[in-house]
C-alpha cells in the first residue's frame, strides 16, 4: 500500500529548480520555532532538493527576503510586533512573481480575504499537516507553471 507521499512523489512533482537552475528557494516564517521546525520537515520530505530558509519575526523575513529572493514565501499572520501582513506587503512591493501562502489558525473568511487582498497566493490553515502542505505546493506548481 502506497503512502500519500510515495504517491505524490510518483505524481507531477515540484519544479525543484529555478529559472537559474538552482536549488528552489523557500523562505518559513514563524515566530514559534516548533511551527518553523514542523514546516521544514514537510517540506524537505516533499521538496528534498530546496533550500529551506527560516525567519523567526517579519523584520528578519524582510532581510532575508531581500538577501535570497526566494520563490515561495510561507508566513505566519500572528507574531509579535511585526504582523505577518508586513511580509505580504513587502513581498508584494518587490515582486509579484514570489508565491505567497499565509500560515494561520485564523480562518475567518474576512482574514483570508483581507491577505488575498494584500496579494497572498494561497491561505494554509495551522495546524500544519502534510496533506495541507502538498495541497499548497500543488497550486504553486500550477501557478508556476502557466
Amino acid at each position: 500500500m502506497q503512502t500519500m507521499l510515495q504517491t505524490y512523489r510518483d505524481s507531477e512533482k515540484i519544479d525543484r529548480m529555478n529559472i537559474l537552475g538552482e536549488p528552489m528557494k523557500i523562505l518559513v516564517i514563524d515566530d514559534s520555532g516548533f511551527s518553523r521546525m514542523q514546516m521544514k520537515n514537510i517540506l524537505k520530505q516533499v521538496t528534498p532538493d530546496a533550500q529551506i530558509l527560516e525567519a523567526d519575526g517579519a523584520q528578519k523575513a524582510i532581510e532575508i527576503y531581500d538577501q535570497e529572493i526566494p520563490e515561495l514565501v510561507l508566513t505566519d499572520l500572528v507574531m509579535p510586533e511585526i504582523k505577518g501582513d508586513a511580509v505580504v506587503r513587502h513581498v508584494r512591493s518587490q515582486s509579484s512573481d514570489t508565491f505567497v501562502a499565509v500560515v494561520s489558525a485564523n480562518v475567518q473568511d474576512r482574514v483570508q480575504d483581507e491577505m488575498k487582498d494584500l496579494g497572498a497566493n494561497y491561505f494554509l490553515e495551522k495546524p500544519i499537516k502534510l496533506e495541507k502542505v502538498q495541497a499548497l505546493l500543488e497550486v504553486y506548481r500550477q501557478t508556476t507553471s502557466t
